[in-house]
């Protein structure tokens, strides 16, 4: 489900999230649009009003939001209010350090990545009920990160055949032009001999790998929805670093369970 504000939200039981659009925005300004991020040199009260925004819409203004601070690599930190004093606090509300990936099963907590052409990986298990949010660029892709978001996730109680995926906006394998370290980087993953191929490959399919690590880490095929928007060359604006050259903003994925009421 698409709006204003969301390039794509989530309609899973019990829980809020999504990954948000550009929106309007001067295409020769690299910072203009919904940035959710501190980090890049965008005014910070302008960032502060768009996150206000997004988390109104998802009724969540009042939850803690937990960041991460991300590395490209492909740790994924359990949360809990337990461990809040661990964190490290940050502009947007408390950050864990090294981390690619976050997930939980309390509620009442917003889970927060930021992207920029990198796969946002949104994960949900109904019962019990945890969820997960990961950033997989290039190197958290061949590290298998979303296998690692799975385990995470398992080790809290999920079961991998009950679960669900949201593959976000991201750039799409005809846009991302890359060198040979990375194409050799991917090719031990699960399916990859026959997603990359052989010879001389000069791009790959990032969100498509993704989903064939989580098929792999006992998703089914039926569970996963892609997004199917590219943040470079698709119709819903998004920020992109390939576009911009660098300096640009940042969309965010967001993902929370709903406190019970009572």
């Amino acid at each position: 489900m698409t709006d204003e504000l969301w390039a794509v939200r989530v309609d899973w039981p019990g829980v809020v999230g999504g990954v948000n659009r550009r929106g309007t925005h001067e295409p020769s300004e690299p910072l203009s649009g919904l940035n959710t991020s501190y980090l890049i040199g965008d005014e910070p009260e302008r960032v502060a009003h768009t996150r206000r925004r997004l988390l109104g819409s998802l009724d969540a203004e009042t939850w803690p939001v937990i960041r991460a601070h991300q590395v490209h690599g492909n740790h994924v930190a359990t949360i809990d209010r337990a461990g809040f004093d661990a964190l490290r606090p940050c502009p947007s509300g408390l950050s864990s350090p090294h981390t690619d990936g976050l997930v939980t099963c309390e509620p009442g907590i917003m889970l927060n990545l930021a992207f920029a052409d990198c796969v946002p990986i949104l994960l949900y298990s109904p019962d019990p009920l945890i969820v997960g949010v990961l950033h997989a660029g290039w190197r958290g892709t061949a590290g298998a990160i979303a296998a690692q978001g799975v385990r995470a996730m398992a080790a809290l109680g999920a079961r991998p055949a009950q679960m669900r995926a949201l593959i976000g906006p991201a750039i799409c394998g005809e846009c991302y032009e890359v060198g040979p370290e990375v194409v050799e980087a991917m090719r031990a993953l699960p399916g990859a001999a026959t997603t990359i191929g052989e010879g001389c490959v000069t791009h790959v399919d990032l969100p498509g790998l993704n989903r064939l690590t989580l098929v792999a880490a006992g998703l089914s095929e039926s569970s996963i929805e892609m997004s199917g928007l590219c943040t470079y060359c698709g119709e819903v604006a998004m920020f992109s670093y390939r576009k911009s050259g660098g300096g640009q903003g940042l969309h965010g994925a967001f993902l929370g369970i709903r406190p019970t009421p009572g």
